[in-house]
């Protein structure tokens, strides 16, 4: 199958916004902080346009996988990725003065999935053995009936959770495989049936500036706009992966990169070169051993409240860039090794 470009971009960007996110957020100054006055205005529309990260990764995923053959061998890779980088900083923590081994930490950083140290790949793992019977779905049914899934899935699983205070199905404002699955078919009804593929750029571009306006929005009026009604006013649920407003985000970025035309070949080889790191990026600086390292949260909190409006907004975006730009080059290098390592050991066990 050909190298989708716009895809590979889009991963790419999602992970920016991903970091991007972790500073405001683990900093103190998430979209539900409460924060008053330009400053607040301006990093809570800096977090709004971050939000739909975790989305475009599995919706990225949903499109492209979809028309691909399953093979085990991809989340044993990513698993022995995660493995690697989690026992690397577990070795450099014991490293640090006045830590100590703990029979405890050890596990946890041995078995990250199990005990569900990267969330995110905890719940993408339970998608991906689900991704067969997505995929024979996707190909087998009708768009008609794809698409009643689809609408059913959107009232069920969005819109639900985004009025009522009930979350019925535990989708744990998208922090669950459940709404990954409804991500992935999707994006794959999208991909492979031709769903929505005609919208023009202007209109996605539209629907993008409205979500996301939309979002900061209902934020501060949804008080004077749902009164009198036994309906949510949980902040949270507006920085909710399912919230309808990053749906609709994300699914319109979707659409927009993939049709993006990428013809500079310094371009495309940038992108091949930088996509395949792109994952090591979410587990080298969520590792919570690298977060208590850096001592993140105590630094960006002072950041974030110690400098102007210009500053934080300026410094948050370059340092987003820095970090996701230092945890490629440790990939890169993690591989360039491996790639030396590999055939050493290969000729010692055949040579046994």
């Amino acid at each position: 199958m050909q190298r989708e470009y716009g895809i590979d971009l889009l991963k790419i960007v999602a992970m920016i916004f991903i970091v991007l996110d972790h500073i405001l957020l683990w900093g103190g100054w998430g979209l539900c902080a409460g924060q008053t006055g330009i400053k607040g205005y301006v990093l809570e529309s800096l977090d709004a346009v971050c939000l739909c990260h975790v989305n475009c990764f599995v919706l990225a995923s949903g499109w492209i996988m979809s028309r691909l053959e399953f093979k085990f061998r991809r989340i044993v890779r990513l698993w022995m990725e995660v493995w690697g980088y989690s026992l690397v900083f577990l070795l450099i923590w014991y490293c640090f003065p006045g830590t100590h081994f703990s029979i405890k930490s050890l596990i946890k950083n041995l078995l990250p999935i199990s005990m569900n140290r990267y969330w995110f790949f905890t719940q993408y793992t339970i998608l991906f053995f689900a991704m067969p019977l997505l995929n024979a779905a996707i190909k087998n049914l009708d768009l008609k009936i794809l698409s009643k899934v689809l609408i059913a899935g959107f009232f069920c699983f969005s819109l639900h959770p985004f009025v009522f205070k009930a979350d019925i199905f535990s989708l744990k404002r998208g922090y669950s495989a459940l709404w990954f699955m409804y991500l992935y078919l999707f994006a794959g009804t999208m991909s492979v049936k031709g769903l929505f593929q005609n919208v023009k750029r202007s209109i996605l571009i539209g629907l993008i500036v409205f979500a996301v306006i939309g979002g900061v929005a209902m934020l501060h009026i949804r008080g004077a706009l749902l009164s009198g009604i036994e309906l949510s006013f949980d902040p949270n649920v507006f920085r909710a992966y399912n919230c309808p407003f990053i749906l609709l985000y994300s699914v319109a970025l979707l659409l927009l990169f993939s049709n993006m035309n990428i013809s500079s070949s310094r371009a495309r080889t940038l992108i091949a070169m930088v996509a395949p790191s792109v994952f090591a990026v979410y587990v080298i600086h969520s590792n919570p051993l690298f977060r208590g390292m850096t001592n993140w949260n105590v630094f960006w909190g002072r950041f974030l409240d110690g400098h102007s409006t210009l500053v934080c907004a300026v410094g948050t975006i370059s340092s987003a860039m820095l970090i996701f730009v230092t945890c490629i080059l440790i990939d890169y290098m993690r591989k360039r090794i491996w790639a030396m390592i590999l055939p050493k050991l290969t000729s010692c066990i055949g040579g046994r």
